[in-house]
């Protein structure tokens, strides 16, 4: 990996970012950001892949930041619902848990990493019940984010 990737520890949980192998070529540069939910895992994986992309001019380099849950369950879900399985709670904190995303994580980012504060270059995205709950911000958080993706593996366009 030639970007870097720093963990935050913020308000009980980890908060994870990459900044793409640039981002120290231009101390006044911005970039576009994408909100991950899970934390890193959704890219971690790929940036040997991603960071290939960035250096032919495929992708767009951006900062990650993933957000690693307290209990996803809760958290990820819209409204409360019957467990599936034993142990298991849908707490409906969804619209909670967007605010936090919105007006805790992003200013504290932003405070930290040079994102672009414009809602066309913010993207959100999560998979499986992450990606539920972020679909979400297409009605609650219009104006915060512009780019939504339902990924297992984040593919930017």
């Amino acid at each position: 990996m030639q970007g870097n990737h720093e963990t935050w520890q913020f308000e009980n949980r980890n908060i994870h970012v990459y900044t793409p192998p640039t981002y120290s070529d231009d101390a006044s540069a911005l970039f576009p950001a994408v909100f991950v939910q899970d934390g890193s895992y959704l890219f971690a994986d790929s940036m040997e892949e991603l960071e290939a992309d960035f250096a032919r001019g495929v992708t767009q380099e951006v900062i990650f930041v993933g957000i690693e849950p307290v209990e996803r369950t809760c958290e990820y879900t819209p409204w409360e619902a019957a467990p599936l399985m034993k142990g298991e709670h849908f707490g409906g904190e969804g619209d909670a848990y967007l605010s936090f995303v919105t007006e805790k994580v992003k200013p504290f980012v932003r405070e930290r990493y040079r994102i672009a504060d414009d809602a066309s270059q913010t993207g959100i995205t999560g998979g499986s019940l992450g990606g539920a709950d972020f679909s979400l911000c297409g009605f609650s958080k219009a104006g915060t984010f512009r780019s939504f993706r339902f990924n297992v593996r984040i593919t930017l366009v």
